[in-house]
C-alpha cells in the first residue's frame, strides 16, 4: 500500500508506482507553459512544453506540493490504488459553521465549502471585491485558534490588512517588510513577499511556520519569489483568496498547488442581487479609428491608441466631467503615469496619484478621495490593495487585454454607496489597430464572463 505523507509544504510517495500512474499523476500535477510551442527545445522535441510539479526526490521518492493532495488522491482513486495519507501537521475535524452575526449567509456558504470538500480545510475562495474575503479568513482563523501569517505582494495590501485586524481582533500584529517592520502580537503576522525573498537569498534553508497561511491576492501566487516564498511556509491550514483565481498564462495550477483547489466561488450577480453589491451599469463609448501602421510594435500601439489618442482623451475628460457635476465621485483608472498626468490636466478638479509618489503624499490623497474631498482620482493604483468606499463612476482608460487587473480594478466601483444604487463603468471601443480591437473583446469576454447578465451596453 502507498504512504503519502506530508513533510512541510509538500507531500511525498512512499511504495512503487507503475509507469502509467507516474503519467497519470504527471498529467494532473502538470500545465502548459505560455507560448511554450515558440520555443527552439519544444520544436526541437526535446521538450513537451510542460511544468511539472511532481518531483523525484534524491531517495527516488516522488513528491509534490501541499495544494495538489486532491488532484493526486482523484487519480490514484480511479486506478484503484490502495493509499494512506500521513500529516505530520496533524488533521483537525471542523464542525460546519451555523448561523452567526459575524457573517453574511455567503460566506458562511463559502466556509462551510471550504470545510467540506477541501483537504484538511485549506483551500481558495473566490468572492468578488468587497465580498468581505478578508473577514472571511479573519473568522476562520479565529475558529481555528491557530496563529496565522498574511502573505502580501503590496505595502497598500499590507496596510490594509494590519488595520482589519487590529479591528476585528483588537490586536497589533507583527508587520515583516517595506519598512514597517514591528513586532505584534504572536498570533497574526503579515509579511511582504519582497522582504521574505531576500532573507531566502541570504539563507538558503530559510523557512517559517504557522498554523495557518493566508495568501491574499493569491492569482499572483504563481510569479516565481511569491510561489517560492509561500512553499516555504509549513502551514497547518492554507487559504488562498482573490476576486479572480485566474491566470493568462495558464499558470493556474501553481495557484492550487500552493494554496488548495478552489472551495468556493461567489457570482457578482448573486451580491448585486441580494443587495451586497451595487449593480453595475457598463458603457462602451465609441470612438474613431487611429492610424497606426499594420506592423507597428505593441509599444507604439498603445501610446498612439491609448496614451496620445486625442479624441479618446477628449471623450474619457467630458465623461468624468459629466458626471462629477451630476454629483457622482469618479475614479479613472490608467496604466501609464504620462497618461494619467495627461488626463489630469484635462479634467477640472482631477488628482493624479500613482506607485511612484511619495508614500505620505500617496496616502494623504488616497484618504482625501475615500472622504470625498477629492471628487476625482486618476491613478494607476485601484487594482489590489485600495479599499475604497463611494466610487460611482469608474472609468477604465487604460484599455489591455488582461482579465484580472480589470475584474480586480472593476470590482472597487461595486461597494454599495449610500446616494446610487448603481455603479457606471466606462470603457472603450478602440478601433485602428488589430491589437487593440483584439484586446477589446478580450475585454468584453470578460465582462460578459465575470458579469454575466449584468454587462449590457
Amino acid at each position: 500500500m502507498l504512504t503519502i505523507n506530508r513533510s512541510g509544504s509538500y507531500f511525498f510517495i512512499n511504495g512503487e508506482l507503475p509507469l502509467h500512474i507516474v503519467e497519470s499523476l504527471q498529467s494532473v500535477t502538470s500545465y502548459y507553459i505560455q507560448n511554450y510551442e515558440k520555443t527552439d527545445m519544444f520544436q526541437r522535441g526535446e521538450w513537451d512544453g510542460k511544468q511539472r510539479l511532481l518531483r523525484r526526490s534524491k531517495n527516488g521518492s516522488y513528491y509534490f506540493p501541499f495544494g495538489l493532495i486532491d488532484n493526486v488522491r482523484d487519480a490514484l482513486s480511479i486506478w484503484g490504488i490502495i493509499y494512506q495519507v500521513k500529516d505530520a501537521n496533524g488533521q483537525t475535524t471542523v464542525d460546519e459553521i451555523g448561523d452567526t452575526d459575524e457573517l453574511r449567509p455567503y460566506q458562511v456558504k463559502a466556509l462551510n465549502q471550504l470545510i467540506g470538500n477541501c483537504y484538511n480545510s485549506s483551500g481558495v475562495l473566490a468572492l468578488p471585491t468587497g465580498a468581505g474575503k478578508s473577514i472571511c479568513a479573519m473568522y476562520w482563523a479565529k475558529l481555528l485558534n491557530k496563529p496565522f501569517i498574511v502573505l502580501v505582494h503590496r505595502v497598500e495590501l499590507l496596510r490594509q490588512w494590519r488595520d482589519e485586524i487590529e479591528r476585528y481582533f483588537g490586536v497589533s500584529p507583527s508587520l515583516i517588510g517595506a519598512g514597517e517592520d514591528k513586532e505584534g502580537d504572536s498570533r497574526a503576522t503579515i509579511a511582504m513577499i519582497q522582504t521574505l525573498s531576500a532573507r531566502i537569498k541570504k539563507d538558503k534553508d530559510w523557512n517559517m511556520e504557522t498554523g495557518m497561511l493566508i495568501v491574499d491576492e493569491c492569482h499572483t501566487c504563481p510569479a516565481k519569489t511569491f510561489y517560492e516564498v509561500s512553499m516555504r511556509i509549513d502551514a497547518q491550514y492554507r487559504l488562498g483568496l482573490s476576486a479572480t483565481p485566474t491566470r493568462t498564462d495558464g499558470a493556474e495550477l501553481k495557484i492550487f498547488a500552493a494554496c488548495g483547489k478552489v472551495a468556493a466561488v461567489v457570482s457578482v450577480e448573486d451580491l448585486v442581487s441580494d443587495g451586497y453589491l451595487a449593480a453595475p451599469v457598463f458603457r462602451m463609448e465609441q470612438l474613431p479609428p487611429v492610424k497606426v501602421p499594420y506592423s507597428a510594435s505593441w509599444a507604439t500601439v498603445y501610446k498612439s491608441g491609448i496614451v496620445l489618442n486625442m479624441d479618446r482623451n477628449i471623450k474619457i475628460a467630458e465623461i468624468a466631467e459629466g458626471y462629477l457635476s451630476k454629483g457622482r465621485q469618479v475614479y479613472v483608472h490608467v496604466n501609464q503615469i504620462d497618461h494619467g498626468k495627461c488626463l489630469t490636466g484635462m479634467i477640472n478638479g482631477a488628482v493624479f496619484v500613482s506607485g511612484s509618489s511619495k508614500k505620505d503624499e500617496r496616502e494623504e490623497i488616497i484618504n482625501r478621495f475615500k472622504t470625498g474631498e477629492i471628487r476625482c482620482l486618476v491613478s494607476t493604483l485601484l487594482r489590489e490593495g485600495v479599499s475604497i468606499d463611494g466610487i460611482s463612476c469608474l472609468i477604465y482608460a487604460s484599455g489591455g487585454k488582461s482579465e484580472v487587473a480589470l475584474i480586480q480594478t472593476i470590482g472597487r466601483a461595486l461597494r454599495v454607496d449610500p446616494v446610487f444604487g448603481d455603479a457606471i463603468v466606462i470603457d472603450f471601443l478602440d478601433r485602428g489597430h488589430r491589437t487593440l480591437e483584439n484586446h477589446v473583446q478580450d475585454r468584453i469576454s470578460a465582462y460578459r464572463e465575470n458579469y454575466g447578465s449584468l454587462f449590457q451596453y
